[in-house]
């Protein structure tokens, strides 16, 4: 019988903004616009990263898996 492996992501999202005109609405709601902020945990291993753009949580998220198949 194979075991499966199963990754555990724990991402939280922060809007950093200071004074934004209510035409700037699509940024609010869209978290891959500008002012989003996040970090990720990588639960088994509790490795954590600091992002500032969602690509940065990608790569972290790949990286993290690659180790596990090694």
């Amino acid at each position: 019988m194979t075991q499966r492996r199963e990754h555990l992501f724990v991402v939280r999202m922060w809007q950093e903004r200071g004074d934004m005109e209510p035409a700037d609405r699509a940024s609010r709601v869209a978290p891959w616009c500008e002012g989003w902020r996040g970090s990720v945990q990588h639960v088994p291993s509790g490795e954590r990263a600091y992002f500032i753009q969602l690509s940065d949580m990608n790569e972290f998220v790949r990286s993290q898996l690659a180790r596990a198949r090694e």
